[in-house]
């Protein structure tokens, strides 16, 4: 089963090649993330693979092992860069703006919406550091639906089955809603909002359509059938008020003022502001 940190885990590997499954749990409890299994932990072993000749995870310089290390996409954790360095500082060691940042990601929020989002709640996190987050302890890329809900049901951490809760919501209720839960305050788009109630609708009477024929069937049918109509009035209520608004606006007109301009000389007789007089401005003029 795929984990949320197996990159950070390779790293554990690779800084401590004889590393037991116990110590990389211990580690991993520790950085507030469940443990793993043996199964899982040798797959991702053998994933590594060999190791460079003469292999030197420590030494920047070294190019095969720079190289390898670039490949398993673990360089940046044995050789912290400055989003790194602010992960662990702002994410990993808060355990308040760790939590929100968990929802923004399961709930499928971009590293540049979450960081602008935390920073309106007061949280300065940029969008490389939730990048960094998100492939070192946090990969909803790596992890499927269903992955999480394993992982979830099996945490080992200190998180709160409340928390746990919050997390599975956020992943199935999408981004709107992971935002609005961490606080987030977002202007609501009406007619939006009852075109996806209206879809959703739609899509569970289709459902119930299949279902066996029963008494329960035809009121569940009614009831969505007439949930669809009031939507669609409301729906259709919004678009007349539009057009009526429109129309109003059709009323003004722009009237266009036929008169001419002045000329240079009926505003200046006398020369111009550069002490021109009239026959030099006239002058000019036949020159050009």
């Amino acid at each position: 089963m795929a984990h949320p940190a197996e990159f950070f885990i390779k790293y554990l590997l690779v800084a401590d090649e004889g590393i037991s499954l116990d110590s990389i749990n211990s580690t991993l409890e520790l950085h507030g993330i469940s443990s793993i299994e043996g199964s899982d932990l040798k797959i991702i072993r053998d994933d590594l693979g060999q190791r460079p000749s003469d292999f030197r995870p420590w030494d920047k310089s070294h190019r095969p092992t720079n190289s390898w290390l670039k490949k398993k996409r673990i360089f940046s954790i044995v050789h912290p860069d400055t989003s790194t360095l602010e992960m662990k500082k702002t994410i990993l060691s808060s355990a308040r703006t760790r939590e929100k940042v968990d929802r923004l990601l399961l709930g499928n929020v971009s590293y540049l919406e979450a960081s602008h989002r935390l920073s309106k709640l007061g949280m300065k996190v940029s969008d490389a550091a939730v990048s960094q987050y998100c492939h070192y302890f946090w990969n909803t890329q790596t992890m499927g639906v269903s992955d999480w809900a394993a992982y979830l049901e099996r945490d080992s951490s200190e998180r709160t089955s409340a928390v746990r809760s919050a997390y599975s919501l956020a992943m199935m209720a999408g981004p709107d809603a992971a935002m609005y839960r961490i606080g987030v305050k977002k202007q609501l788009d009406g007619k939006k909002i009852m075109m996806e109630v209206q879809a959703e609708l739609y899509h569970t009477f289709l459902e119930t359509r299949t279902l066996p024929l029963s008494t329960k069937k035809v009121e569940m049918l009614s009831a969505l059938a007439r949930g669809l109509a009031r939507i669609d009035e409301r729906v259709q209520a919004g678009d007349s008020a539009l057009q009526e608004t429109l129309k109003k606006f059709e009323k003004f007109k722009v009237l266009h003022n036929e008169t001419k301009p002045p000329s240079l000389l009926e505003l200046a007789p006398a020369g111009s502001v550069s002490n021109r007089s009239r026959d030099e401005i006239l002058t000019s003029g036949a020159q050009k």
